[in-house]
């Protein structure tokens, strides 16, 4: 909760955004070495082998969403949004 709270202070999120900051904490801790587990990730003792962490990415910076539909070639296809989480089955923001 601590780190859910840290999130939500660092990125002055609103109060209705907690739920991400707790999925987000939860997820980075899964992923991340821990000293309790001898320099092993939560990721590693499950599933055997080292995780790959290129895909993170600092939380609050810029991200682009893509607009679904037809779009006209004219208009922009994405709109600029806030990095707050990441998917929990793909490897997604």
């Amino acid at each position: 909760m601590d780190r859910a709270r840290a999130i939500c202070a660092d990125l002055n999120l609103a109060p209705s955004l907690w739920g991400e900051c707790v999925l987000t904490s939860t997820y980075i801790k899964n992923w991340t070495l821990l000293r309790s587990t001898k320099g092993k990730s939560l990721f590693e003792i499950y599933c055997g082998n080292r995780p790959n962490l290129s895909h993170l990415q600092v939380l609050g910076s810029c991200a682009f969403m893509l607009k679904q539909g037809t779009n006209p070639k004219i208009y922009n296809w994405s709109f600029e949004c806030v990095l707050i989480g990441y998917s929990p089955n793909l490897k997604a923001y």
